[in-house]
């Protein structure tokens, strides 16, 4: 079988997706999913969770005072806290203090509800995502080709590995920080993005530290 090439997004075309998805109108009946959807796709593309995971967070996993999210039970039963930038820990205060109408206070309560106070589908955000794409005039490839929506978890990773060594960080302890934030179980599944991020930002490799560039695979390419 032919293996998915990730769909990398660029920082623009993030840019549209989320002002897409800010302006969604209400849907019928009692949905508030134009309210949660847009926070949905800041914490995937902001933290590079899982969908499950962003759909599971319940109000004791949000930390919105110390600006941590706690991902519970995911893959391979592993558990982590993962920090939140200063941007995203402000628009989710926000989303919590004008929303406490459909956000239960019971810290059992799901931080992104549906009308019923219940966990949304994943099928759910896959399909409203291929609406917002449309709308973003970003064209989806083809069946098995994307964008999806897990690509966000893709490019979170390749835009973090790129801005940490144009901040001279050296390229394993970004790897390594990465790893955690991903909640891999070994270091072998994050080196991935080695390739990804020097596909997509040619220049990586020469400012990645020398003696770590030469342990990097070379790039293959899945036509």
């Amino acid at each position: 079988t032919q293996r998915y090439t990730p769909y990398i997004f660029t920082h623009d075309e993030i840019q549209k997706i989320l002002k897409t998805a800010d302006s969604l109108p209400k849907p019928k009946r009692n949905s508030q999913f134009h309210i949660v959807f847009p926070a949905v796709l800041r914490i995937l593309y902001g933290c590079g969770l899982r969908v499950s995971e962003v759909l599971s967070l319940k109000m004791r996993d949000v930390d919105l005072k110390n600006g941590f999210l706690y991902i519970r039970n995911a893959k391979f039963d592993k558990s982590r806290r993962i920090p939140i930038s200063d941007s995203l820990l402000n628009y989710l205060r926000g989303y919590k203090y004008k929303n406490e109408f459909l956000i239960s206070q019971n810290e059992d309560g799901f931080f992104f509800p549906n009308a019923y106070k219940e966990c949304y589908s994943q099928r759910t955000v896959y399909d409203k995502f291929r609406e917002v794409l449309w709308k973003s005039g970003i064209p989806h490839q083809g069946k098995g080709k994307g964008p999806r929506v897990h690509d966000l978890r893709h490019t979170f990773s390749v835009h973090s590995l790129q801005q940490n060594i144009d901040h001279g960080k050296e390229i394993y302890v970004a790897l390594t920080a990465l790893m955690v934030y991903l909640g891999h179980s070994k270091i072998s599944s994050t080196e991935y993005y080695l390739r990804l991020t020097a596909e997509v930002y040619p220049d990586f490799l020469k400012k990645a530290d020398t003696m770590c560039a030469k342990a990097i695979p070379e790039v293959i390419r899945y036509e």
